[in-house]
């Protein structure tokens, strides 16, 4: 009996021992910077976040690791963090190890904006100018010796003007970054100083910052060329979006299939936020034959986790079972192993001998398998007519 204890007890602490191995490591932080500019001419992971770990060593692999060509002179990029893990993950990365905060969308500016950034006040001048930083010098001198206007007056024309188009920049950003055209509806607190300098821009404005679902009060920048350099303005802004939503007109229960009567489209300010694997359904071409997939309530929003194809075969069922090659039909039952939408394939067994085998669901209790020699791609099964065999 003691033999048997002892066993048991080296088993589990093998056990153990092979759990731990496979959990992941203590995760790497990665935290995303805001606006960033490239060291070289390619973005490199350390160039757009600051990696941290335990070990050095692989703090300092992740750095390195490449993601995307620098943005040429005077370009400028924008790179979500999503865009960023499906970089590293297409290298091979485990996501499960790296821990990513910090920004949801990073601004890559061109390389000649360090130089700017970095440079003496003088020295800024000769870059934006095109002259040397002695010239440069006496420029900031003359320029510091000429009156400034503290609090310029616009009229009502120049401010809705200057209001318009940091308005259009604004809405710009949010279908370039939210992926799609929304009914934007914005207000933007901008004082009257810094209209005044979006009326001098020489250059189109660019705009970053704001985190999705994009509406709300969001903190955005707005950037842009004028005589005396490279401007920044920075803001609030208050959003909101219509957006087409399906919802539910009258309680469905699981496992009903959806029709038109049950859906309706309704426009929605600010609707609920999607995650990555959630969707809101946008259109009833979508929806309509569809099985719920769990119990949707009237007047809620429906996502793309509510519904699913409908079901035609499920588990248990006999169900007819058609093999095709060599311009042979036969005809069979068998058992179905698991629920199938058409053109899902599923794992049948012989009712006779037993034995699994897959087949590609056709129609309602129906399913086909072909040999070898004569198997097409599963959009063809879906796509063809049915035919049955004749009974005789």
């Amino acid at each position: 009996m003691h033999t048997i204890q002892q066993r048991l007890f080296r088993i589990l602490l093998a056990t153990i021992v092979v759990v731990l191995n496979l959990l992941p490591v203590g995760a790497a932080e990665i935290v995303l910077q805001a606006v960033i500019v490239p060291r070289g001419r390619v973005v490199r992971l350390g160039d757009v976040a600051k990696v941290e770990s335990d070990d050095k060593q692989e703090a300092a692999r992740l750095a390195a690791i490449p993601l995307l060509p620098a943005p040429g002179p005077g370009r400028q990029r924008f790179v979500r963090m999503r865009e960023i893990q499906d970089l590293l993950a297409a290298r091979g990365e485990d996501l499960r190890t790296l821990d990513f905060r910090g920004e949801l969308v990073v601004e890559i500016a061109p390389p000649a904006a360090s130089k700017a950034a970095t440079m003496p006040k003088a020295d800024r001048r000769a870059v934006w100018a095109g002259t040397s930083a002695a010239t440069a010098a006496s420029m900031t001198e003359a320029a510091e010796l000429q009156p400034i206007e503290r609090n310029p007056r616009l009229t009502e024309a120049q401010s809705k003007e200057a209001q318009n188009y940091l308005e259009r920049t604004v809405i710009e950003h949010l279908n370039r970054n939210s992926g799609r055209k929304a009914d934007w509806k914005m207000s933007l607190a901008v004082s009257e100083a810094d209209l005044a300098k979006v009326l001098n821009a020489k250059s189109a404005l660019r705009c970053s910052g704001g985190v999705s679902p994009w509406t709300g009060q969001q903190r955005l920048v707005v950037s842009f060329s004028t005589e005396r350099g490279t401007v920044r303005v920075r803001f609030e802004a208050s959003i909101t979006a219509k957006q087409a939503v399906v919802v539910a007109t009258q309680p469905i229960e699981r496992g009903r299939v959806i029709t038109a009567a049950d859906v309706a489209v309704e426009e929605w300010d600010n609707p609920p936020a999607e995650t990555g694997r959630r969707k809101r359904v946008d259109s009833l071409e979508t929806l309509i034959g569809m099985e719920a997939a769990q119990p949707i309530q009237a007047g809620d929003a429906i996502y793309s986790d509510d519904f699913r194809p409908q079901l035609l075969v499920k588990r248990g069922e006999e169900i007819a079972v058609y093999a095709r090659g060599g311009g042979i039909q036969v005809r069979t039952i068998a058992r179905a192993q698991q629920d199938g939408a058409r053109g899902e394939l599923i794992s049948v067994e012989s009712l006779e001998a037993k034995e699994p085998f897959d087949a590609v669901v056709t129609g309602s209790r129906e399913a086909v398998v072909f040999t070898a020699s004569a198997a097409p791609t599963i959009e063809k099964v879906v796509e063809q007519p049915f035919r049955k065999l004749r009974q005789k």
